[in-house]
């Protein structure tokens, strides 16, 4: 073996490199065992279970960055800090650990707007509206966009709005349409950045362990992963906040309302009855308004206060009595659209700020009306209104947020803001229990403050928060140090994090979350536990089938599958890659096509034994003659994986990334590393045995005419693909969110739940929509709910209204009656029982899913191209770069085909997703595997039989001749594909089913379809126009006999010397 020096060096320098990564995570365990114990010292006094929770986990964190970059591990020659060691291991993935992983898209509509000095001109405001719609499917920045539908609805210059101001470098009244643009774009691309690092500031503070932050600057995205996060609302909150933090003047409640008389809000009732918001039903009847419970409550309470004389007592229920008379109209059967949807507690004084409270879900309603054109002739010209931050329960469960006021005096911005306040930190309410946000504002901030105090003694002031109010203090007397907090009962959390984030400061841009993903611990660790059973089970397997089908060569095969497992996690650790369930996926697939190589070698040994070769020369001739086909096969699988890489998102690039190593360590190992062990037998003249008795002859000696039925086949072919094709064009497939858009969630029951009442209930809950897909998951107490419902509308509100929907379905199959928040939250890791819970969910944007089927189309179709023309190179001939692509095309088709088929039938999910996507690749590269044996075969027989064999005879006998090794090879990556499919749990047996079907239908068209079409696409039998090659091939050949009997040479001086 030539170079076998080399390949003892490399192999020995590899197992020492990274036997050294993996010593050195046994430092890294110890440190985390101490943060775990510190953390656990720090909150076993907690008695709040959930409080607890997020306390642990930044106490964990607090240690871990207390000594990230002090040394821990000293070899002399070398120091480790715990961040060094962390970022060359092995991490698991979201799925496997739990977590939170999000992509931001930064909203540039503001910028824009700001840039333009708040224009309203009406063209400007439509090109902007058009250009946020068509963002969810475009793929080009939204800058571009905006030029786009600018031109599509006027003709006038942009500068006339941006060659006003001076927020623009270089552009002036005369400036043209593209260099405006250019300039937005550039500062676009400034403000995307500036976001960008803020928020990288921002997610350090959060304490969460190797938190990845990722800008992708051609889409204005931003990736974020919260490995361990245990509180996704949280998450959600701190990543979204723009920090615009605000102080304004309030509006009463009787200012609004009114007292003796109607206010401008019951004013705007009556104005809005009969509108378009107004879907009350006529009625019989003429009862008027009276007090509600909260109200009858504190007449009752007045009437019981003995610090009160009579006469104080009395005004006080004179001014509810009167509040609720003020609301008492004409036609008192119809409560009029705004009233109908909002309630109104009776305000203590005449200078209470909150003027109503409403269900959550109404609130999008209620602010319609608030913003319709009577409501702008009606109210006050510097009214905005502002809901409360916190969310508060009603008597019968339900969830209110309460309405307020603000006074802007004709500005659009503040008098006073966030970006005075020079420092905040959370601390201990003075006024009550809970926690609050101490501010210090800077000199121009403190005169202000001053100012707006002195003028407002007596009322609230609202200190607002990205447009919520978080607190409305009672002015008492001025302040004039320019010191204040936020009250408003926050936890320690809450406090903590609010704090943090006004102490990095206002984002320059709103990042909006259009894809989301959540695993709770409970369902990651399953995820584990099925993984790497599903992985040992497989090696197990193929160890088992290695040793008793191929004897002494199964035992060498198997210590270098043992070393090939070992380098890619080796492999995998170095690059500080982060395992996902894909990630074992891949790993479990790698072992059944590492052992691929070794079938190859060893059947080719095989052939040469049955022929009379000595078992020297067996061996030796048997490596020689399987390199091109291994290396062919191996080559397009790389390139796949490849693309796949290059093209996929999130845990797709990981089971790419796994493929990619695991090709290269295969190869390795098997080829190279096989052969030294093969060579110690040799120069010791130790005879290797490659069968057993029972296992000599299996497939030896195959006579069945393949090209002689390859008519039926393609008439089977054929109406397998006819049946296909029609089931995907009437009945479609079940796509996955990622593929679609929507939301998708995995709910945890106390016990089974029948799977069609579930469907019901949410037909109801989702207001009728029925384009829902229920599946048991994992147990028969697990569902995967996944759903389009309310798929157009984005943000906060939207995602909560479908969750509290969802909630409301779901609770009718718990005895207990858990409220949203404790469902929402998710199952903690120290929680054994069942219980209503969800345990993972995920959002996917019509942005993303419009670019994750573009990348499956791209990939897809480089995938192709790229083997049509290999095939094309290594076999110099377009009828095997044909029959090779008619072969995928066939594989493809007909995976297809019965996902569609079976749609809905199967008990397990059948969604084509990322996951699919990535299996039909694998298929690809998969099937071109076995079509690339039997062609490497077709040109060898080419070659040795001449012109004395008609293609048909040629083609057939390279087919019979190749059955054992894509047999054996096919059937060993099907024991573990299907172990993967049966043990790996829910999450991942789609994704194994297609590649169930991909390896049957791959070894039968490398048979039945490639090699056919070879033939019939080739006229002339007798002169097949191999000469080209033919000379290139025998010259090979030659080489090979050469190299052969040299090494035979070699080996011979080598046992001498032994």
């Amino acid at each position: 073996m030539q170079g076998k020096s080399f390949v003892k060096f490399f192999t020995i320098a590899l197992v020492l490199v990274i036997s050294y990564i993996f010593f050195l995570m046994i430092p890294t365990s110890g440190i985390e065992r101490s943060a775990s114990e510190f953390a656990k010292a720090a909150t076993d006094s907690i008695q709040d279970q959930e409080l607890k929770a997020v306390q642990y986990d930044m106490a964990q964190q607090y240690f871990l960055d207390s000594i990230s970059e002090e040394p821990v591990l000293n070899l002399g020659f070398k120091s480790y800090s715990y961040q060094e060691l962390k970022r060359s291991q092995l991490a698991l993935g979201l799925d496997l650990k739990g977590g939170m992983s999000v992509v931001l898209q930064v909203d540039l509509q503001e910028l824009i707007k700001t840039l333009a000095n708040k224009t309203s001109d009406e063209n400007f405001q439509k090109a902007l509206a058009n250009a946020k719609a068509a963002q969810s499917t475009a793929q080009v920045d939204f800058v571009t966009l905006f030029g786009q539908e600018y031109a599509k609805v006027s003709d006038k210059p942009l500068a006339r709005f941006f060659g006003t101001t001076e927020k623009l470098e270089g552009i002036n009244i005369n400036s043209t349409n593209e260099e405006v643009l250019t300039a937005i774009r550039l500062e676009a691309s400034k403000t995307v950045e500036r976001t960008f690092n803020l928020l990288k500031q921002r997610i350090d503070k959060f304490g969460v362990a190797q938190p990845v932050v990722s800008l992708d600057k051609s889409t204005d995205r931003i990736t974020v992963e919260l490995p361990g996060v245990r509180s996704p609302k949280r998450a959600r909150e701190f990543l979204q906040a723009t920090a615009s933090l605000e102080f304004w003047e309030m509006y009463t409640a009787v200012e609004l309302l009114g007292q003796q008389t109607a206010g401008p809000l019951v004013n705007l009732n009556e104005a809005l009855k009969g509108s378009k918001y107004d879907k009350s039903e006529p009625a019989v009847g003429t009862a008027a308004p009276q007090p509600d419970s909260a109200a009858l409550a504190y007449i009752e309470e007045v009437k019981a206060d003995t610090s009160l004389d009579e006469a104080v007592k009395q005004a006080k229920i004179d001014s509810v009595n009167a509040s609720f008379a003020a609301t008492a109209v004409t036609d008192s059967t119809n409560p009029g659209p705004l009233f109908k949807v909002m309630g109104f507690a009776p305000p203590q004084t005449e200078k209470d700020p909150y003027v109503g409270y409403t269900q959550v879900k109404d609130t999008a309603e209620v602010m319609d009306m608030l913003r319709s054109a009577e409501a702008q002739r009606i109210l006050p010209k510097d009214v905005r209104f502002a809901w409360d931050s916190k969310v508060q329960k009603s008597e019968d469960g339900g969830r209110l947020v309460q309405l307020f006021a603000l006074r802007t005096r004709g500005q659009d911005e503040a008098t006073l803001s966030g970006e005075r306040v020079v420092s905040s930190r959370a601390t201990q309410n003075p006024s009550g229990a809970g926690y609050a946000v101490s501010l210090d504002m800077d000199n121009e901030g403190a005169r202000k403050w001053k100012k707006m105090t002195e003028e407002n003694v007596g009322f609230c002031v609202a200190v607002t928060l990205d447009n919520k109010v978080y607190s409305y203090p009672r002015v008492n007397e001025a302040i004039p140090n320019g010191s204040t907090s936020i009250s408003g009962d926050f936890s320690a959390t809450d406090a903590s994090d609010l704090a943090n984030i006004l102490s990095i400061g206002k984002l320059p841009a709103t990042p909006e979350i259009i894809e989301e993903a959540i695993v709770g611990p409970s369902l990651g660790q399953a995820t584990v536990n099925a993984g790497l059973f599903a992985l040992v089970i497989g090696f197990l397997l193929v160890l088992i089938f290695m040793l008793v089908y191929y004897a002494k060569a199964g035992i060498l095969a198997v210590l270098a599958l043992f070393l090939n497992i070992f380098f890619i996690l080796g492999c995998l650790a170095s690059f500080g890659t982060v395992l996902t369930l894909p990630g074992i996926a891949g790993i479990v697939l790698t072992i059944g096509m590492a052992v691929d190589a070794n079938v190859i070698i060893f059947e080719r040994i095989r052939e040469e034994l049955r022929a009379g070769q000595h078992w020297k020369e067996a061996i030796l001739s048997g490596f020689q003659h399987s390199y091109s086909a291994i290396i062919d096969a191996n080559v397009t699988s790389f390139v796949t994986a490849l693309i796949l890489f290059q093209y996929g998102l999130g845990p797709i690039k990981g089971f790419a990334t796994v493929l990619m190593i695991g090709v290269a360590c295969s190869v390795f190992t098997a080829v190279l590393f096989g052969r030294l062990l093969f060579d110690r037998y040799l120069v010791n003249n130790k005879e290797v045995s490659i069968w057993t008795g029972s296992t000599k002859n299996v497939l030896a000696n195959v006579s069945f005419d393949f090209i002689g039925k390859r008519k039926i086949a393609y008439a089977v072919s054929g109406l397998l693909l006819i049946a296909g094709i029609a089931s995907m064009a009437t009945q479609g497939f079940e796509l996955g969110v990622d593929f679609q858009g929507g939301r998708s969630y995995t709910v945890e029951f106390p016990q089974q739940v029948e799977v069609s009442q579930l469907k019901e209930e949410l037909v109801k809950a989702f207001d009728g929509y029925d384009k829902n897909v229920v599946k048991t998951f994992n147990q028969g107490n697990q569902v995967k709910i996944t759903t389009s419902f309310m798929q157009e509308k984005e943000g906060r509100e939207a995602d909560a209204e479908v969750l509290t929907k969802l909630h409301q379905a779901c609770k009718a199959y718990s005895s207990a009656d858990v409220a949203y928040e404790a469902f929402a939250a998710g199952k903690a890791p120290n929680v054994t029982e069942a219980g209503l819970y969800l345990t993972a969910s995920s959002k996917v944007g019509p942005t993303i899913a419009d670019d994750i089927r573009q990348s499956a189309f791209w990939a897809s179709l480089l995938s192709l191209l790229f083997i049509f023309s290999y095939i094309f190179i290594r076999f110099r001939r377009w009828q095997f770069s044909v029959g090779a692509i008619a072969a995928l095309f066939h594989d493809v088709l007909l995976v297809l085909g019965i996902f569609s088929l079976f749609k809905g039938i199967m008990p397990f999910s059948m969604e084509i997703d990322q996951a699919f996507i990535a299996a039909i690749l694998t298929i690809i590269g998969y099937s071109i595997n076995d079509t690339v044996i039997v062609f490497d075969r077709i040109r060898e027989t080419a070659t040795n039989e001449g012109e004395s064999k008609g293609i048909k005879d040629i083609v057939n006998q390279a087919i019979q001749s190749t059955v054992s090794r894509t047999s054996i090879t096919s059937l060993t990556t099907f024991f573990v594909v299907a172990i993967l499919f049966f043990f790996g749990g829910d999450g991942i047996s789609g994704f194994a089913f297609a590649l169930l079907i991909g390896v049957i239908v791959g070894t039968y068209s490398s048979m039945f379809i490639a090699s056919p079409i070879v033939v019939d696409t080739t006229k002339d039998a007798s002169s097949l126009k191999y000469t080209e090659y033919v000379s290139d091939y025998a010259e090979g050949a030659e080489d090979a006999e050469s190299s052969t009997g040299d090494e035979l040479d070699e080996l011979e001086n080598e046992e001498e010397k032994a």
